[in-house]
């Protein structure tokens, strides 16, 4: 059989395009590496510069526009409520509120970030969307400034040249917090 009627056959033509793709996977991961060493969400809960992990986020809205989520009887406070994304729904939580038991202030840059973490999804009621940014692993830091709560919740910290410090949300260590998983009994 040639290679001209191997393309013909069905298995072999899938081959070839997974092939060509993975050849130019290649390229966009070099252009990634130069970029920097680890690329998240940035968000604003009050003066503090969070970040989450870029693979975790399926998306961002805005709070103010989408409307208030409907209540849930029973409820801890940071749980705003529930929304209908694109027929799913989702739990919004007060990042701020469940972290410092002050609400968020609600603005027109106030957006949730629906986070999707294996079979759960959620959304994280933040101050700000601040943007995807990049950092080299030689900035990241051994301490970080940041509040003892939120150290709970860090996975690690970098900090920018004007020493500004961006704190990584550990998401695991969030779903795990026994807080987080009581929502009810508010």
């Amino acid at each position: 059989m040639t290679q001209a009627s191997n393309l013909h056959h069905p298995l072999s033509l899938l081959i070839a395009i997974e092939d060509q793709c993975r050849a130019q996977i290649e390229p966009v991961n070099q252009l990634f590496k130069i970029q920097g060493d680890w690329s998240g969400l940035g968000f604003r809960l009050e003066q503090q510069m969070l970040l989450l992990p870029i693979h975790l986020v399926q998306e961002t809205y805005s709070f103010v526009r989408h409307g208030k989520p409907s209540p849930v009887p029973g409820a801890k406070a940071w749980l705003k409520g529930l929304v209908s994304l694109r027929g799913q729904l989702l739990s919004v939580i007060d990042f701020n509120l469940f972290l410092h038991q002050q609400a968020c202030s609600i603005s027109k840059k106030s957006r949730v970030i629906v986070i999707r973490r294996q079979n759960f999804c959620f959304g994280l009621l933040v101050d700000e969307v601040l943007g995807i940014r990049h950092f080299k692993q030689a900035d990241q830091l051994s301490a970080n400034t940041f509040s003892p709560i939120i150290s709970d919740c860090l996975e690690a910290a970098y900090s920018l040249e004007n020493n500004q410090q961006w704190g990584i949300i550990d998401i695991d260590k969030l779903l795990a917090d026994p807080e987080f998983q009581d929502a009810a009994n508010g």
